[in-house]
């Protein structure tokens, strides 16, 4: 081999090994389960570069995993600086191994009061966490500001995390899982804990206003025209329905079957899965409403807000 073949080669081996490593450094490929355009991957690369979570092994975070109190709440110790707790309360809890990764976690949040026991002598570190104690902990967590509302149809307001719910809906660490539902009792995967965790410690714009919502598209049946809204009218849309389900309709209205023929659909597309949602302007009872087999006596029914201020937007709007 000639001196500037030998030197060709080098090149060559040195051009490879700083792709290899600019590859392997670059947090949207360690792992193998987050592709670059989930919903959750800046979050899945914020919580690992900061230490508040780490992959499953064999290259992979598992995103749709779901998560127990103790992985949530050691997710949140890490976030605080994995303060050491007193260990006052160690003895009281037979169900916390010393030697656990999540013995010190669980303690610390059991004094700060995050997390409650489940029994007198148990916090229950493996059980499965749904999306209302999760949200539950992070609000605790933050300070239990309870200064919001929220128009859910499925968060009552007796319920204990309602409070919760209604900061992370309107601070934005928590969307519903649907326009008008939250979903509190799903469980609460590694992929959403993650993201609420990421999005609670920014603020202002940084947050991301509309949250889960990728996309809506307003369909006019009348018109045969359709209009796809910027991010901006997104979060219109989103204050409009939830001004409307407050203050005109403080308990969701039910019915069976449709309301009337509707003039609009709206379609919206989230981060995981979609719905349609349909509009009817009435003379003087303008009403949007969702077809649920969760309401209406004996099948499925639907349920529905009113607002003159829909079909206000929609007239701006230009559909």
């Amino acid at each position: 081999m000639s001196k500037l073949q030998k030197t060709i080669m080098v090149f060559l081996v040195s051009s490879i090994a700083v792709c290899v490593g600019s590859y392997a450094d670059n947090g949207m490929n360690r792992f193998n389960d987050v592709p670059e355009s989930a919903w959750y991957g800046d979050a899945v690369e914020w919580a690992v570069e900061e230490g508040v979570a780490d992959g499953t092994g064999n290259g992979t975070f598992s995103p749709d995993d779901v998560c127990t109190r103790a992985q949530i709440i050691t997710f949140i110790w890490r976030m605080a600086g994995a303060p050491e707790p007193s260990e006052k309360y160690a003895e009281i809890f037979y169900d916390l191994a010393p030697d656990a990764y999540y013995y010190h976690a669980m303690l610390w949040a059991n004094e700060e009061g995050l997390v409650s026991g489940t029994s007198a002598n148990t916090l229950s570190p493996d059980e499965y966490c749904t999306r209302a104690q999760a949200v539950t902990m992070l609000w605790r967590y933050c300070g239990s500001d309870d200064s919001y509302t929220t128009y859910f149809i499925d968060v009552p307001e007796s319920a204990y995390y309602y409070k919760a719910v209604a900061w992370a809906s309107n601070r934005y660490v928590a969307d519903g899982m649907t326009l008008l539902e939250f979903s509190p009792d799903g469980t609460c995967t590694r992929a959403q804990i993650v993201t609420m965790l990421y999005r609670m410690q920014r603020t202002g714009t940084e947050a991301l206003r509309s949250g889960d919502i990728q996309s809506v598209l307003i369909e006019n049946l009348a018109a045969g025209s359709n209009l796809k809204l910027t991010a901006g009218k997104i979060d219109e849309f989103k204050a409009i329905i939830s001004r409307a389900a407050l203050n005109d309709n403080p308990e969701p209205q039910l019915g069976q079957g449709q309301t009337s023929n509707p003039m609009y659909v709206v379609h919206i597309v989230y981060a995981e899965g979609g719905e349609d949602i349909f509009y009817s302007p009435e003379a003087g009872a303008e009403v949007l409403y969702k077809f649920t087999g969760t309401y209406g006596p004996g099948g499925e029914g639907y349920v529905a807000i009113r607002s003159r201020e829909i079909q206000e937007f929609f007239d701006s709007a230009g559909i």
